[in-house]
């Protein structure tokens, strides 16, 4: 009995990677090899990569702390000043991330430096063909291995790992862009079909008729002739009967345009979680709304999940936040009416306001003042909220 249960557990340990799959080509149903880097050939690809990774890594993030409930704001650790420590930045690491989860499902970050406080100052961006994971099937916990040699995972070892697109059972996020692969590889073929078109790979670009009887020698003449007539671009000149028809094709057919839109917006919509693109013209009104759509629905599952992950590398309670604030850019009035809100209603001070579009506190010092009880005074600062008559001019003015 233990002799068989000896020899299926020596079977099973057998060092596996269940990221398998990740960055290696994948033949798919169209005939087209896909894996990450041909993938990014494909346009709805590159373009869902490039605005998502954009996106997060442009948005200001700062570090917070929790003071009797109250947010207050910290100075910025290095780690959110230029984490990889070669000056590149916040914004180079942050988009390296991005990329990494976006086409493999992982994030991975070597962490060079720690502070005297024990917490991480500087985290090196890893490739994620550099780590592979191993674990016995029935057995043990999943092992990492950078570069082949066995690596701890942070806090007990300087590997740092973002996993998203998890399954129940694995500590290893999925890659997108192998679930994907057929619908990527039918773009791609698309695209191939319709540039052997135009290089007239795909089919004769005419036919040459004649009136009379041509051999074989005759015929392969004629048509080195026009080969050579029509690479320059130059006229072509017939006699003894001969007629050329060109053969004709509407750019629709020619280059799959269905085929290659309806691929586009399944890559975006299914797969990256951004809304297929829309015709027509684009007013302030409905620019606001399509970002907060994609606020709520597509980057709100990264920026929540960044945060954490770095938040775990900060001492407690700190803690750092994105300013998503920053996306949803309103029109000047539509602004101003949000300031104007803010501060009647007690929330905010002139001041903090003000700070917000980049302006100075009041000079007298009278900006740092919540207005109390709230609405006090409408816009105009004529009238009180109980309805009697207040001089212009008094009272709290709304920032500008």
């Amino acid at each position: 009995m233990s002799l068989f249960r000896r020899e299926k557990r020596d079977a099973s340990v057998q060092a596996y990677v269940e990221a398998a799959g990740h960055g290696r080509y994948q033949m798919t149903t169209s005939g087209q090899p896909v894996n990450d880097d041909r993938a990014l050939q494909l346009a709805a690809v590159w373009g869902c990569v490039d605005l998502l990774s954009t996106l997060v890594s442009t948005l200001p993030i700062d570090e917070y702390r929790k003071v009797q409930g109250i947010r207050v704001a910290q100075p910025n650790p290095m780690l959110l000043e230029d984490p990889a420590g070669d000056g590149t930045g916040l914004e180079v690491w942050l988009r390296q991330l991005m990329t990494s989860c976006l086409l493999r499902g992982n994030g991975y970050g070597f962490i060079l430096q720690v502070g005297s406080d024990g917490w991480p100052t500087q985290i090196e961006s890893l490739h994620p063909d550099r780590i592979t994971w191993r674990r016995d099937l029935n057995f043990g916990p999943v092992e990492s291995y950078l570069d082949n040699k066995k690596v701890d995972r942070w806090p007990m070892g300087p590997l740092w790992h973002l996993p998203v697109y998890v399954t129940p059972g694995s500590p290893i996020g999925m890659s997108p862009i192998q679930f994907a692969a057929n619908t990527i590889g039918l773009g791609l073929a698309a695209q191939r079909f319709g540039a052997g078109w135009f290089n007239g790979g795909g089919l004769p670009v005419g036919t040459l008729e004649s009136d009379q009887v041509i051999d074989t020698t005759t015929a392969t003449a004629l048509k080195e002739r026009i080969r050579e007539t029509m690479k320059p671009g130059e006229p072509l000149v017939l006699g003894a009967g001969l007629k050329f028809n060109a053969i004709q094709v509407n750019p629709e057919d020619s280059q799959f345009l269905e085929t290659t839109k309806a691929t586009a917006d399944d890559v975006a919509r299914f797969f990256f979680r951004r809304p297929p693109g829309e015709g027509g013209a684009i007013t302030y009104a409905n620019v606001e709304a399509r970002s907060l759509d994609l606020l709520t629905y597509t980057l709100s599952g990264w920026l929540v999940p960044i945060e954490k992950a770095i938040t775990r590398l900060r001492p407690r309670p700190r803690y750092v936040k994105f300013n998503a604030d920053a996306l949803v850019r309103v029109d000047l009035a539509a602004r101003y009416k949000a300031h104007d809100l803010a501060i009647r209603s007690g929330l905010n001070s002139r001041d903090e306001r003000r700070e917000l579009e980049e302006y100075g506190p009041i000079p007298d010092g009278t900006g740092g003042e919540f207005l109390w009880p709230p609405y006090a005074t409408s816009l105009g600062g004529d009238t009180t909220n109980d309805g009697s008559s207040q001089p212009a001019g008094t009272g709290p003015v709304p920032a500008g």
